[in-house]
């Protein structure tokens, strides 16, 4: 997984650079890129944008065309299964309290005001 996280990185370096060199003339500096896990990143995904939002402009970017082009995966599928994790510790939520649901807030008098109509 790292070795893909490293890839993605470097995805959305190159894509960044692009933008950068369209912006240079504005008068902004060099990009300055880290290069130091180079070795370690997958080579087969360094090179491919996906395409997550609703728009289709994407693969209009100056990312894909140049001396470096970034390919353009237009639907892409997920790696994996669904992600699982642990049941969060109820003391993360500290500040919920379900008495004072029931006496003090919006939803309890919601829901009392539903209580008192439905009685009627």
């Amino acid at each position: 997984m790292l070795q893909f996280n490293l890839a993605r990185d470097t995805v959305h370096q190159k894509q960044w650079l692009k933008a950068i060199e369209e912006l240079e003339a504005d008068g902004l500096e060099g990009p300055i890129v880290p290069d130091a896990l180079f070795d370690e990143e997958d080579q087969e995904d360094n090179h491919t944008i996906w395409r997550l939002p609703d728009g289709t402009d994407g693969k209009k970017g100056g990312w894909t065309q140049g001396d470096d082009p970034l390919d353009y995966l237009a639907d892409p599928e997920p790696l994996g299964g669904p992600g699982t994790a642990p049941a969060p510790d109820p003391a993360l939520f500290g500040t919920y309290s379900a008495v004072q649901d029931l006496k003090g807030t919006v939803k309890g008098k919601a829901q009392a005001a539903a209580k008192k109509k439905s009685s009627k």
